[in-house]
């Protein structure tokens, strides 16, 4: 096999030498890829030893060149260290399968693209595989070649505190994380058009995405655990925002329940009949919804709490084992169902 120059074409002669398709496996295909970087890299060939981690924290050595560690478990969060930069070429890749907390990775000495540490998100917070990064070092910090099992780039970005993001932040996918409400803030000017960045709450409580106005709305976006949204701006008038998927969470409510701001994408299910359901005082801004299902085997009630649902302002009864979808345009709420 000859030596390959770009990533495809390590891909194309490894699926050749193999005689098959790309395997549909997703930690045969992470192990694949990170071979075919490793090869990009300099590196001599080989197959990467994979590395198990079940439920604990590791410290990488730098004799572990070149394996693939594969962190797996539902505990922690756990921290894989990384050993003062040994010399470049060095690398190895980190796969988080936990299947509810991030993976911190850490340098003993330097940096990781230029930050104290690296925060890898769990499992849960996508469909398809584990979220992946190869890591190199070269001699003096550690830098990643992105996010391999779903195709984030450099311009990937970790926050678990407030963030102010930037005109140059143009193109990249903001993450957020930390458990604790955080709130990101777009760019006090206007960037020129073409501008935009996905923002991703995989935290367990919402994300608030804050401007001047978003959607011509003088109001915050709120994001629950798994949602995302597109950001643009045209660089003259207010921000513009597109919701992407993602499956909110599913909250047993046992009495009458004031659902909030925060609950935006989640489903509330009441299982005691004579129950409210009372929407929030203050409308969300537009793109904000929320479930609302009676498990009960009698009647409950949807309150608008002083606005309009659905042109009245009367309460809706909602009867057993039916259930709703409530959304506001900023001003009031309507539902379907």
């Amino acid at each position: 096999m000859t030596t390959p120059i770009t990533l495809d074409e390590t891909w194309t002669q490894m699926i050749s030498t193999l005689g098959g398709s790309p395997p549909t496996d997703s930690t045969l295909r992470t192990l694949m890829l990170a071979f075919a970087t490793a090869v990009v890299a300099g590196q001599s060939p080989g197959v990467p030893t994979l590395v198990t981690q079940n439920n604990t924290n590791y410290t990488a050595l730098s004799t572990d060149v070149g394996k693939v560690f594969l962190f797996t478990g539902n505990g922690g969060p756990y921290t894989f260290t990384l050993p003062a930069p040994p010399a470049n070429p060095w690398s190895l890749t980190a796969i988080n399968a936990n299947g509810s907390q991030p993976l911190t990775v850490s340098p003993t000495s330097g940096n990781i693209d230029n930050q104290s540490q690296l925060v890898i998100p769990a499992k849960q917070m996508q469909s398809g595989p584990p979220f992946s990064v190869g890591i190199y070092s070269d001699g003096t910090n550690y830098w990643t070649a992105g996010q391999l099992a779903v195709g984030v780039d450099q311009s990937t970005q970790y926050v678990s505190s407030n963030t102010t993001l930037f005109a140059d932040n143009n193109g990249a996918l903001v993450i957020c994380y930390g458990g604790s409400d955080l709130v990101v803030t777009l760019p006090s000017s206007r960037p020129p058009a073409p501008w935009k960045v996905t923002i991703v709450n995989c935290n367990p409580t919402a994300t608030q995405v804050f401007a001047s106005k978003l959607n011509e709305i003088s109001q915050p976006l709120y994001l629950s655990l798994g949602q995302s949204v597109d950001v643009y701006s045209d660089g003259t008038g207010d921000y513009m925002y597109l919701m992407g998927s993602g499956a909110g969470q599913v909250v047993e409510q046992t009495s009458s329940y004031t659902v909030s701001l925060l609950d935006t994408g989640t489903t509330q299910y009441f299982n005691t009949s004579g129950s409210t359901a009372t929407l929030p005082s203050l409308v969300p801004n537009a793109g904000w919804t929320v479930n609302i299902i009676n498990t009960s085997s009698g009647n409950i009630t949807v309150s608008p709490n002083g606005h309009s649902l659905n042109g009245s302002g009367s309460s809706l009864t909602l009867g057993a084992h039916l259930g709703i979808t409530v959304l506001s345009d900023s001003i009031n709420y309507y539902y379907v169902g």
